[in-house]
């Protein structure tokens, strides 16, 4: 994630002042980018953790039909 604010920054900072440092404006980036980046990262947990419910769900049902159909043989 460094990586990518460094690389925003310089695309954005490049040519504002003589030193390349855009002040308030790199705080603003910076902070976007972090916070693009914890959404990003709670979407994947949530997806995660519906994924991990639903193959539960498929199994504790699997497991029913099975124990149905050995109770229904005898």
């Amino acid at each position: 994630m460094a990586a990518e604010v460094v690389v925003v920054v310089r695309i954005l900072c490049t040519g504002n002042n003589v030193d390349g440092c855009c002040g308030v404006g790199v705080v603003a980036v910076v902070l976007i980018v972090v916070v693009v980046a914890v959404v990003a990262m709670v979407v994947v947990l949530a997806l995660v953790v519906v994924v991990a419910v639903v193959v539960t769900m498929v199994a504790v049902v699997a497991t029913m039909v099975v124990v149905v159909a050995k109770v229904a043989v005898f």
